[in-house]
């Protein structure tokens, strides 16, 4: 053999997956093209057997030499931890028809490789989740009501679920009216104690009484 080339590129793997080296030799004929080794170092990362097969033991990084009686060559094999879980930026959500919630999904433990992930939605006339143009999701509030949005990983081994509460946008602004309700009897009855020539104090005292009274009659 003259020379040796590994088709495969440099191969990512998590723990316990396996990959095949492609090798070829030039020329094609020659008497040792049989007698190709394949050397793993360091020990412990990788196993290789006889056929080129890789099979990813722990984290880390090795270098696999391929080599003749003459020639040699190599490639680097990386190994992540096996993931175990997925992990979601929002725990859960509140919100209003027609918001969208930007959420990402990580995978766990630290260094793990995320899956392919699909999603699914215990209703989805109440939240459903995207796929942004930029390969982001998010989650959109449909409907009223409550629903379980989950992240699945593509063989359905690992999830990740966000509950989904969505109100209508008439209870937003039910809630926005009496906030606004609130300041200005806060705001009347301090200027009521005011006029009235009460201290500092007793005005603030009064506009916290008022928005308290409220709070308590809602």
């Amino acid at each position: 053999v003259q020379s040796i080339q590994v088709q495969t590129e440099n191969l990512h793997l998590a723990v316990g997956q396996t990959g095949q080296l492609q090798i070829r030799c030039t020329p094609e004929d020659a008497d040792d093209a049989h007698e190709i080794a394949f050397v793993a170092e360091p020990e412990g990362i990788v196993a290789v057997d006889e056929a080129g097969c890789v099979t990813a033991l722990s984290p880390g990084q090795a270098r696999i030499t391929v080599k003749s009686r003459r020639v040699q060559t190599g490639i680097v094999v990386c190994v992540v931890p096996e993931t175990t879980k997925l992990r979601l930026s929002r725990e859960n959500i509140r919100g209003y028809v027609g918001q969208t919630f930007p959420v990402s999904v990580q995978a766990e433990p630290e260094g793990a490789e995320l899956p392919r992930c699909r999603w699914i939605t215990s209703d989805s006339n109440t939240a459903v989740a995207e796929t942004a143009e930029d390969g982001s999701f998010r989650i959109r509030a449909v409907g009223v009501g409550s629903a379980v949005v989950t992240c699945l990983s593509h063989d359905g081994s690992l999830k990740a679920v966000c509950p989904v509460h969505v109100e209508s946008t008439f209870d937003a602004d039910a809630r926005e009216d009496k906030r606004k309700l609130q300041f200005f009897a806060a705001l009347g009855c301090a200027a009521i104690f005011a006029l009235n020539g009460a201290s500092v104090l007793q005005v603030l005292a009064a506009g916290a009484a008022a928005v308290q009274s409220l709070h308590i009659h809602e």
